[in-house]
Order: C-alpha cells, then structure tokens, then sequence
C-alpha cells in the first residue's frame, strides 16, 4: 500500500479533528445558529485554504469551490471580487457550507473510518484504505 495514500488519510482525519478544524467548524455553527450569520468569506477560505486534503478549483472569479481528496465532496460558495474579505457571507451559503461539510465528515467517518467520535478514536489507516481499495 502506497504511504501517499496513508499520509492522504492521515492528513484528511488531522484537518477535521484539529483545533480550529472542520469538526470546530460544523460544531461551533450547530450550537450557535445566531453565527451563521457572522462567517466572514476571509475565515472561510483561510479554513479550506489551509487545508492540504481540498484542492482549489475556482474556475471563475465570483465564485470559490474546493474539492476533496479522499470524499470527493466539492464545496462552493460565493467569493465575488466586489465583495471585501471581511465581508460576511450570505447565511444560505454558509449553512449550504455547512451541510457540505457535515457530509464530508459523515463520509470521512462511517464510510471510510468507521469512527463514531472525532475527539477520542483514531482511525485504523490500513484498514480504510484496504476499504477503500476493495470498494473501488
């Protein structure tokens, strides 16, 4: 088994389980709704563009879309040029944001890691990626 592909899942478990991680991210948003409409476009792309596991893969200037890695799942939202980094986005974008988010995570977690709780398990890397591999 390739360690790129090991280091791929590695990488992809590290970014939402971290501090200030995707896992932060989608909680912090679920127990306070009222900061839905408080995400600033700069903070969002500050967190995918962090990221090692979310290719950029903006074709036009008014929008910003990431892909990922491992789940595939392609996340986009609005990023007009007009609009200032500190602007905040439109709260139908950030919670389509976040329901895109969430569904990588549930992805990452049942289907690839077969965890229940990002903060206390690790996953099994060779396992998943055996999984991976055998479902292709």
């Amino acid at each position: 088994m390739s360690v790129n592909q090991i280091d791929l899942l590695q990488r992809s478990y590290k970014e939402v389980s971290k501090k200030g991680g995707f896992y932060d991210f989608v909680y912090n948003l679920r127990v306070n709704p009222q900061s839905v409409g408080s995400v600033k476009i700069h903070d969002l792309k500050n967190l995918f563009d962090s990221s090692t596991t979310w290719t950029n893969v903006n074709k036009s200037s008014g929008h910003v879309a990431y892909v990922h890695s491992v789940t595939h799942v392609k996340v986009e939202f609005t990023g007009h040029k007009t609009r200032k980094n500190d602007d905040v986005l439109p709260q139908g974008n950030v919670k389509h944001v976040l329901n895109l988010v969430q569904n990588h995570m549930n992805i990452l977690a049942n289907n690839v890691f077969e965890i229940k709780n990002w903060k206390t398990e690790t996953p099994d890397y060779q396992k998943s990626l055996n999984k991976i591999i055998e479902n292709r």
